[in-house]
């Protein structure tokens, strides 16, 4: 069971809805996405603090897993710190990248590294990827129409949810048909499938998200019944101005790079 731990972010973050563009010329919910959307390409630094819960259910086995990534990012020039800790593979990951390099420790080695970019870029994409509001919302922009809007003094709250074959409606071709590891996925069904935002009034900033979904795979002759929460929470906006690599960081680190 191991080895799908971490199949469930992976098949949740290439969903994106497929052919459900609503017709309505005025939408207040796609009024507030577009205006997140603007205010965040403004942005140019932030702290995005994600949790990742997963669930998998196989005959009488049962397999919990927790993720945790804390990303301080700016954007000119692209630096960013994360910290990330996986509690089923008892992993922590924790990096920098800045202008003087990229440096990387892992719970396995204890020891930082400074070192060629290129192997860790799949990090550093995933990193930019799980706190990129812009990119989570363009795969909902086709059913922004069925978003349900409600606001209170401070925040706007839009909320989607579906449920069986409205899902599979919905995500049409983006559902995926082999697994990360090439495998193929012989039958996946959702069960449901729900989005929530919560936007600042004030400044159209995002303050939090999650992505909820509980479905079932079947993947070479074994049978899965899949569940998991994303969620993430925004703060720092623009106050970070500079990724600073600390001095013990770099006084500890190989160089891998000559």
């Amino acid at each position: 069971m191991r080895k799908f731990g971490l199949v469930l972010v992976m098949l949740i973050a290439v969903l994106g809805f497929a052919g459900c563009a609503d017709e309505a010329v005025e939408d207040p919910a796609k009024d507030v996405f577009d205006n997140t959307i603007a205010a965040f390409q403004d942005l140019n630094s932030f702290r995005c603090d994600i949790h990742i819960n997963s669930q998998i259910i196989n005959d009488d086995e049962e397999f919990n897993n927790s993720t945790t990534v804390a990303i301080d990012l700016v954007k000119e020039p692209l630096t960013m710190y994360q910290h990330l800790e996986v509690s089923d593979l008892d992993l922590s990951i924790e990096m920098y990248l800045t202008e003087e390099g990229f440096y990387i420790n892992t719970s396995q080695t204890n020891q930082w590294l400074k070192s060629p970019l290129g192997i860790y870029a799949s990090l550093i994409e995933s990193a930019q990827g799980q706190s990129n509001i812009e990119s989570i919302i363009k795969d909902v922009q086709d059913a922004v129409g069925r978003f349900t809007l409600e606001e209170n003094d401070n925040s706007y709250s839009l909320v989607f949810s579906a449920k069986g074959e409205e899902c599979e409606e919905l995500l049409g071709d983006s559902i995926p048909t082999d697994l990360p590891s090439g495998v193929p996925i012989d039958e996946l069904s959702y069960d449901m499938l729900k989005y929530s935002f919560l936007i600042s009034k004030e400044t159209f900033y995002p303050q939090e998200f999650s992505v909820e979904a509980s479905f079932s795979l079947k993947a070479n002759d074994e049978t899965m019944k899949m569940s998991q929460m994303y969620s993430g929470k925004y703060s720092k906006f623009n106050e970070i101005e500079k990724i600073v690599v600390p001095a013990e960081v770099r006084e500890r680190a190989v160089d891998m790079t000559s």
